[in-house]
């Protein structure tokens, strides 16, 4: 805003006011606080949605473990080592013959196979199987309490998410007097419902060949894995591109999943159905930033003035 708005602004705030103690907030107040670009997280207006969404699934094995499945002979590395180049090597004449289709014609093992390639199925989810039989990329490993979880990056395949809000228990207390007084009756903060993930149809649809034998574990009348009876994974839905802050859902399992409605209708406007999770407890996480970096603030700037070039030469 120019000299003259802000004069004029500032003429019309102090218009009416008897207290000059008072200070008035006024549309030039609220663009310069939260239209700074200083980059501070608590005057930086966010009105995004979008997030990403990660499942960490339990129980899983030692890093020990791990490393003994993994740990082949000397000649067996060579070995494979040389089996791996020549199919590489005919995998490649393959592909350039074919234009890239004997790759798709190998690109993964049966489920069946992969079932039966399965060890120590007592001691880990069945979802690490699953998972790779379905030909689904995987996350990166976190290590976790000397642990190597399977991790799995679904932010593509949710649309969205029906997240609980929090509150806390309340109660009221009588008093002849002055009447009934709400207090916190229980110590903590819950989640008020259910968390349900719309997630989109794919001819292999992850409600169906993921989430629906993984419902069909957690009713069983008995413990599939050593250390837990069924499994359970920590959801995390993940802000932070835009927000710092993420929802964790700990000791997640799926309670039910929408069918498709079956229809001759040539057209299909719902893409997606709800799978409906029921969980252990429920945090806010942050990484506690407090404003952008020098380098975020740097690129942000160069992004702009990239964006307006672009603009400007039409491309």
């Amino acid at each position: 805003m120019g000299i003259a708005s802000d004069i004029i602004g500032n003429a019309v705030n102090a218009y009416g006011s008897d207290d000059s103690s008072v200070t008035r907030t006024s549309l030039q107040t609220f663009l310069g606080k939260f239209g700074s670009s200083a980059g501070r997280y608590v005057d930086t207006i966010d009105p995004l949605g979008t997030f990403e969404v990660q499942f960490k699934f339990y129980p899983t094995l030692s890093l020990a473990e791990i490393s003994n499945q993994q740990k082949p002979s000397k000649l067996g590395n060579a070995l494979k080592s040389v089996y791996n180049s020549a199919l590489d090597a005919g995998a490649n004449a393959l592909n350039n013959v074919t234009g890239g289709l004997f790759q798709n014609i190998v690109a993964g093992d049966p489920i069946l196979e992969q079932r039966s390639k399965f060890e120590a199925a007592h001691k880990h989810t069945f979802m690490e199987y699953l998972a790779k039989a379905n030909l689904m990329q995987t996350g990166e490993q976190w290590q976790d309490d000397q642990t190597a979880p399977l991790v799995l990056n679904l932010g593509p395949y949710v649309q969205s998410i029906s997240i609980p809000n929090l509150k806390v228990n309340v109660s009221r207390v009588g008093n002849s007097r002055m009447g009934d007084f709400p207090v916190v009756s229980q110590p903590g903060v819950y989640p008020d419902g259910a968390m349900q993930m719309h997630i989109i149809n794919t001819k292999a649809a992850l409600h169906e060949r993921i989430f629906y034998p993984w419902l069909r574990e957690i009713s069983l009348p008995y413990w599939s894995y050593d250390s837990q009876p069924y499994t359970t994974a920590t959801v995390t839905v993940d802000f932070s591109k835009h927000n710092d802050m993420q929802y964790v859902f700990v000791g997640c399992r799926p309670d039910s999943i929408n069918s498709i409605q079956a229809t001759q209708q040539p057209e299909a406007t719902n893409l997606t159905r709800q799978v409906s999770f029921i969980y252990d407890a429920m945090f806010v996480k942050s990484k506690l930033k407090q404003m952008d970096s020098a380098g975020e603030k740097v690129m942000g700037a160069v992004g702009s003035i990239l964006g307006g070039g672009g603009r400007m030469l039409n491309i």
